[in-house]
């Protein structure tokens, strides 16, 4: 066989399987916590223009939504840290948030963008399928405690019965298991 910058097709074992299946799910999950708190950031921003006096009919309504759709993630969080109600969070506890939003933003870049990067040579062995599941497990945890917390906030803000404290702490070890299909 020839030296090409295609792709080869490696064989498919159950063990390669199971490691593009965990991949595959982290990467929903990842996606799932960004769409989660965008929308939840939107809704912030609306809530604001709308207090401003914006209505649907306005012509710059259009204008705004789009505008906010099209930022990334990164100008989302860094929005929300700047303009979150301080009455409603003490100041430490924004820090504190915009860390873990921060930390989970990160996070899903490794599984968007890194966490496939080479993997062809390490699927197959024990160690390197090991390896790729506690990178996984790492970042999947930090995307999971963010989403909790947005997920909270989500619940608030469309005046939403919140689950019982347990449910939000014990949230970041479910998606995990789920996502490591244990």
């Amino acid at each position: 066989m020839f030296e090409t910058a295609f792709f080869e097709f490696p064989e498919l074992t159950s063990s390669s399987n199971d490691c593009y299946s965990i991949i595959g799910r982290a990467l929903f999950y990842a996606t799932f916590f960004e769409s989660n708190f965008v929308a939840f950031n939107k809704g912030i921003e609306l809530k604001i223009n709308f207090n401003k006096g914006l209505t649907f009919d306005d012509p710059n309504f259009k204008n705004i939504l789009a505008e906010i759709s099209k930022r990334s993630l990164y100008k989302h969080i860094n929005f929300f840290k700047n303009r979150f109600d301080k009455s409603v969070l003490p100041d430490i506890l924004i820090k504190d948030f915009y860390q873990i939003l921060n930390d989970a933003r990160e996070s899903r870049n490794i599984i968007a963008h890194d966490i496939c990067k080479g993997i062809e040579f390490e699927i197959e062995t024990d160690k390197g399928h090991d390896n790729i599941c506690q990178q996984i497990k790492e970042n999947i945890l930090k995307i999971a405690k963010a989403d909790a917390i947005v997920c909270f906030f989500i619940q608030i803000f469309n005046q939403e019965p919140v689950p019982v404290s347990s449910y939000i702490e014990d949230y970041p070890i479910k998606v995990m298991n789920w996502v490591l299909g244990q």
